[in-house]
């Protein structure tokens, strides 16, 4: 017979090797914990990163499609209209020709020197027996419109000749870019300012203007231009204000030319290039 003496001696040694898968079931416990943590954390980070990542990569989207840029390698106004005439007519549909006389007042397939501006085609304005020759887009109704070109003046420079104008959508002059004496004036309904930098003919300009709708006195214009495709911030050829009086969302585009003949000398000018965003400010020319 077993003695029960004997019998229970291992009882001490179970209840050891019972603690000790306890504690190892306890530390394994832990460790799974640890290692959870530390995954989570992982994922937190990774996480972090990658939203990170996204807000810029949403923040650089926004800032390309309102055509915002600059920099050295110029602003291409990504998600602006953006007109260069080149092929046959316009590169974007829906222009109108306000003097019914496509290629004699007003020719988007223009090659004569000192055309084409960029490209293989310009466009070009006159006004033979002082007509206005005019070209004209229908834009987005928008509080503020940004507008980009490029222009060359053929001949003797008229005081108050129209170059740029938007309209509201009854027809009214809401904003205008015009040749004041020999400088670039612009126009924000009873409100203007003139540039200091003068004007030469046959010369090659890079044009800027911008037009943000007032409630009363308060609405934002300005006109510049530089013979280098840099936006220019401040100096004799930046014209602005902030007492416009224009309060209605522009909703057309002209290119207008009036009082450019000399005598008997028919004279116009030359565009190229034409951006127009409603969605933020342009930067430099490519």
């Amino acid at each position: 017979m077993t003695n029960p003496l004997q019998r229970n001696k291992f009882l001490p040694l179970l209840g050891e090797r019972a603690g000790v898968r306890a504690v190892r079931k306890t530390d394994s416990a832990a460790i799974r914990a640890v290692r959870i943590l530390l995954f989570a954390a992982l994922l937190c980070g990774v996480g972090h990163l990658f939203a990170i990542g996204l807000q810029n990569h949403v923040f650089l989207s926004i800032a390309t499609e309102l055509g915002s840029g600059g920099g050295g390698s110029g602003d291409p106004c990504t998600g602006c209209t953006n007109e260069t005439f080149e092929g046959t007519g316009t590169s974007v549909a829906g222009w109108k020709y306000g003097d019914n006389s496509s290629g004699v007042i007003t020719n988007v397939d223009y090659t004569t020197a000192p055309a084409p501006l960029n490209g293989s085609q310009s466009l070009l304005i006159r006004n033979p027996d002082s007509q206005a020759g005019t070209l004209n887009l229908v834009i987005p109704s928008s509080a503020q419109v940004d507008l980009r070109w490029m222009m060359v003046l053929t001949n003797t420079i008229v005081n108050n000749t129209r170059l740029i104008k938007l309209d509201d959508n009854v027809g009214a002059a809401m904003f205008e870019v015009q040749v004041q004496a020999t400088s670039l004036r612009v126009v924000h309904g009873t409100a203007n300012a003139t540039t200091v930098s003068d004007l030469a003919i046959n010369t090659l300009y890079y044009c800027w203007a911008q037009y943000v709708k007032g409630s009363g006195a308060n609405g934002v214009g300005s006109v510049r231009f530089s013979t280098s495709k840099v936006k220019p911030s401040s100096g004799d050829g930046v014209a602005s204000l902030t007492t416009g009086s224009s309060v209605n969302n522009a909703t057309d585009f002209y290119f207008i030319v009036n009082s450019v003949s000399f005598g008997s000398e028919i004279s116009g000018v030359i565009f190229d290039d034409l951006s127009i965003s409603v969605g933020g400010s342009i930067g430099d020319f490519p």
